[in-house]
């Protein structure tokens, strides 16, 4: 039985993907799957997968709308019971994998943990995650979602993730969950994030995206999603003044 799929969104990652995969076939058993879906590489990323195609579930290289089109696409091909997303710069921690899966005998429709948050030079640069809740998602995604465990079946209940917003289509995705939505916490660090993602690299092309969604979510509207673009405005400065990672 396949518990878990592993979905990693590739393009002109060539440099980084041999690390990502690295971390996770050498924990692979039956159940659990690796699916690798490219954007149309042209740096060497292809040469990576092929070399390794073996130790892949599916992989598949063709131009996509982006990343979150290029997980829809993961999430049709997965098999295992949950699915988890990964960029091709991030890496899971030693028997993260087996860890993993055990904690999808809990049955939750979400189960995430903490993430450490690294330079490209592999300093820490801190560890983020909580517990995911309806009503804390209002405010902002909270949970570290690299390597996250989602239901597959919250995808057949409400819908793949929207390839319109470039940034923050997955937090669009978790406003759409209803209520009794069930989620699990784990305060073990489970994965390792390369700090330079898309989301983390263009903080305020984030923060604006995070107000249309929000302003458009008929639970919060245009009030709401004002109020957490001006309180989330001035909180990179005093995040830098002490230091933090934000």
């Amino acid at each position: 039985m396949t518990r878990i799929s592993i979905v990693i969104a590739t393009y002109n990652a060539a440099d980084t993907l041999e690390r990502c995969l690295d971390s996770i076939t050498s924990q692979l058993g039956a159940d659990a799957e690796v699916i690798v879906i490219d954007g149309g590489s042209h740096d060497g990323t292809i040469e990576v997968l092929s070399a390794r195609q073996r130790e892949l579930g599916f992989w598949l290289s063709e131009p996509d709308k982006g990343l979150y089109d290029a997980w829809n696409k993961g999430v049709m091909r997965a098999q295992g019971d949950y699915i988890a997303f990964l960029g091709a710069d991030d890496a899971l921690e030693p028997g993260a994998v087996r860890r993993l899966c055990e904690l999808t005998s809990c049955g939750s429709d979400l189960i995430s943990f903490k993430g450490k948050v690294v330079a490209a030079d592999g300093r820490s640069l801190g560890v983020i995650g909580k517990q995911w809740s309806y009503r804390g998602v209002a405010r902002r995604m909270g949970i570290c979602h690299p390597g996250a465990l989602h239901a597959r079946r919250l995808f057949g209940q409400v819908g793949l993730f929207d390839p319109r917003y470039r940034v923050a289509a997955d937090y669009e995705w978790m406003l759409r969950l209803p209520p009794s939505t069930t989620a699990t916490f784990v305060d073990e660090v489970l994965v390792r994030i390369q700090d330079g993602g898309v989301s983390r690299k263009r903080k305020l092309v984030t923060m604006k995206e995070y107000w249309r969604i929000q302003k458009d979510c008929p639970r919060l509207g245009l009030m709401w999603a004002s109020w957490v673009f001006v309180d989330r405005m001035w909180r990179p400065y005093v995040a830098r003044a002490l230091r933090m990672h934000y």
